[in-house]
């Protein structure tokens, strides 16, 4: 029989795992029936146009929702403006004057969606506008009109939505998105001291350096929604944009370290090097995890103290092998590889340094 006791921390261990996406299906929920309830008591035209817009501009963070929310709306109000404006001007009559039609409306609405996304919904109301009176006694100016009302009204509701239900700020998105870059770079420098013993796999370490990649993306992505939360001042929060560019810094690192997590290093090389680099993944791994869970909880970052010794401590080790001359007889990619290692740490030690004083701002905030 079943333990009803671990049956639950299994489903309040997934609830935990799955909090944002659970708030994000309520914040969606909330704003399709809020939409559709407001529209029906006020009696907008088509009401399912505010409740598709209220659902759309529900993202996962209020930043997210505000530029969902600009982008919709200018789409839609430019193409139908433009769309009311030629179906006012040239009704439809024959086939022929309908494709012309089409064309003059398609042709310079898609080359703005082109040249500007926020844009990107502009063709497709346009042709709304134009054929979805087709069957009705209102006109093409009408129907752009009502079309702007609604999609107008279910923006504001899904942004009101946004900011009072289950709210989920970018500021905060951006701490966690940092946290989880850095629980992946800590098991990338595991898998360059499994190197100095043994072969690891290649495949491993591309997959997670794709997975590395994909996390910096989304800090940037989370960094602009903060960032248009602090513009539409909705955030009193300190501006993002340097925590993500001392993140987007280490790139350099993360691509030196993968290139040395690829081959072991030969026998002369893990006898100097494997000691001292065995403490320093440890050291830098733990200190790592500790500056996550800063950044994501806002609290007071650890000290450097013990970081900076056991990289000084490998620094010298390094510099009594260009004396020693130990990586004279050594193929060239083995020599480029040691010698990159210890410049990815030089790097990795100043990137370290400033993501640390960023963590302090965010405790202060």
């Amino acid at each position: 029989m079943t333990d009803p006791a671990s049956h639950m921390q299994r489903i309040e261990a997934w609830i935990k795992r799955h909090e944002s996406q659970l708030r994000l299906a309520v914040r969606v929920a909330v704003a399709g029936v809020l939409a559709y309830v407001i529209g029906t008591a006020v009696h907008l035209p088509q009401v399912y146009w505010a409740t598709f817009s209220a659902v759309l501009v529900v993202q996962g963070s209020v930043g997210g929702s505000v530029k969902a929310a600009i982008d919709r709306f200018i789409g839609t109000a430019g193409g139908a403006a433009y769309g009311g404006l030629l179906g006012t001007l040239l009704p439809q009559a024959e086939v022929h004057h309908t494709m012309l039609l089409l064309v003059g409306t398609l042709a310079p609405t898609a080359f703005l969606a082109a040249v500007r996304p926020t844009f990107r919904l502009a063709p497709v109301t346009a042709l709304i506008v134009l054929f979805g009176t087709a069957n009705l006694d209102i006109t093409p100016l009408q129907s752009a009109i009502e079309r702007v009302l609604e999609i107008a009204a279910g923006s504001l509701i899904g942004i009101a939505v946004s900011l009072i239900v289950l709210p989920a700020r970018a500021h905060d998105l951006v701490g966690e998105a940092a946290r989880n870059l850095l629980v992946l770079l800590v098991e990338l420098i595991s898998y360059v001291n499994s190197g100095f013993q043994q072969q690891p796999s290649t495949t491993k370490v591309d997959d997670l350096r794709a997975r590395i990649m994909t996390g910096l993306a989304l800090v940037e992505t989370t960094a602009d929604e903060a960032r248009r939360e602090r513009r539409s001042y909705l955030s009193t929060d300190p501006d993002p944009s340097p925590l993500a560019r001392t993140l987007q810094r280490m790139r350099g690192d993360i691509l030196i370290f993968g290139r040395a997590a690829h081959e072991p290093f030969p026998e002369t090389i893990r006898t100097r090097l494997a000691p001292h680099f065995a403490v320093v993944a440890d050291t830098l791994g733990k200190f790592l995890l500790k500056l996550g869970e800063a950044l994501a909880n806002r609290s007071v970052p650890p000290e450097l103290d013990e970081l900076i010794k056991t990289l000084d401590l490998y620094a010298a080790e390094m510099a009594a092998i260009r004396e020693a001359q130990v990586t004279r007889d050594q193929p060239a990619d083995v020599a480029g590889r040691v010698f990159a290692l210890s410049f990815g740490l030089q790097q990795l030690r100043a990137d370290v340094i400033d993501l640390r004083d960023r963590a302090v701002e965010r405790a202060r905030a």
